[in-house]
Formats: structure tokens, C-alpha cells, sequence
């Protein structure tokens, strides 16, 4: 199976994918903003020691364009992707009497564009399923999380539509606190 992970090198998609590699024999396709660097091929060169090292392309999942260049060049390597991950987790936020509208759009763009962005994008892939890692914080009140939170609830109800939608399995996980290490 061939899967893209968007925000595969955090910490939620390394993990995921390694459990894909040693468990599925999958291929991995991982979408993130920065630039390739020592960290990421690290974590690139460990997995690969499993049997599958990810293939890193660096694009802005929240610009329709960078994200379809990106999808260009995964469809020039294999022929069907099977599943789409959204697991890019963005900044956490601050209270909204202390942010700019800005700040609040950028931290809420990382969660919901990326949604919209996927659906535009991977619109006519023959999808297994769509897996969206959301949060706990979409259910609650916690201070200094509002555009995390807001972005998480919109994640899990645009999950709940594109299961309507599509003929694929789109499904949210919605996490407590948990960290990596």
C-alpha cells in the first residue's frame, strides 16, 4: 500500500509510519513545510533501517498549488495512493486576548485548509480511506488553545462530511496530551 502522510516528520506521523512500514510493508510519502534537514533525515534514515524509508517532499499543504505539485510528484513515482494521513499539528496558539487575527489564522489554517486542501487535491484518487489526527482540545475549554481547538473541530466535522462524500473510509483520532520520546 502506498500512503501520504501531511506532517509526516512531527511526532504523530513518524510514529504512525513506522508502524505502516514493519506492520503493512507500506511505501510512505511524507508532506511537510520545512525544508529537508539533518533532524528529518534522521528520522528518515531510521525508518528506513525497517525496510522502507519514507520519501520526504517538501510543500505547504495549506496552498492548493504546492500540495498538487507535490501529488504530481508522488503520481510520477506509483501509480495508486491508498490512503491519506493529515497529521500536521502547526503551532499551538495562545489565549485570544493576547493574539493577533493573524496568529489565530495561522494556527486554525494548519488544521482546516489542509482538510479542504486534501479533498481538492486527492479528490479523484481511488482512496481506501482519508485519517484525520485531531484532538481532544476540540471538545474542550482549555485555556490558550482556541485556534488549535476551533481547527480541531473543524477537522472532525469536515471528516464526518467527506465520509458521506467520497466512497472511501474517512475517519478522525482525536487525542489526549500524549508526547513523542
Amino acid at each position: 500500500p502506498v500512503y501520504v502522510v501531511i506532517g509526516g516528520a512531527g511526532g504523530l506521523g513518524e510514529v504512525w509510519s513506522k508502524e505502516m512500514i514493519e506492520h503493512q510493508h507500506a511505501r510512505i510519502f511524507w508532506i511537510g513545510r520545512r525544508p529537508l534537514d539533518a533532524g528529518i533525515q534522521a528520522k528518515l534514515d531510521a525508518l528506513g533501517k525497517l525496510g522502507g524509508s519514507p520519501c520526504y517532499l517538501q510543500a505547504d499543504a495549506c496552498d492548493r498549488e504546492s500540495l498538487q505539485r507535490a501529488y504530481g510528484e508522488i503520481k510520477g513515482m506509483v501509480p495508486d495512493i491508498h490512503g491519506v494521513v493529515h497529521s500536521a499539528l502547526g503551532t499551538y496558539d495562545q489565549s485570544l486576548v493576547s493574539m493577533e487575527e493573524e496568529q489565530f489564522l495561522d494556527t486554525y489554517s494548519c488544521k482546516a485548509d489542509i482538510c479542504l486542501r486534501i479533498a481538492q487535491v486527492f479528490q479523484n484518487e481511488p482512496l481506501d480511506f482519508v485519517l484525520f489526527f485531531s484532538s481532544m482540545a476540540a471538545f474542550g475549554k482549555d485555556g490558550g488553545m482556541s485556534a488549535y481547538s476551533a481547527g480541531c473541530a473543524f477537522e472532525d466535522a469536515y471528516a464526518l462530511n467527506l465520509a458521506k462524500e467520497w466512497g472511501c473510509i474517512a475517519k478522525t483520532v482525536n487525542w489526549g496530551y500524549w508526547s513523542v520520546g
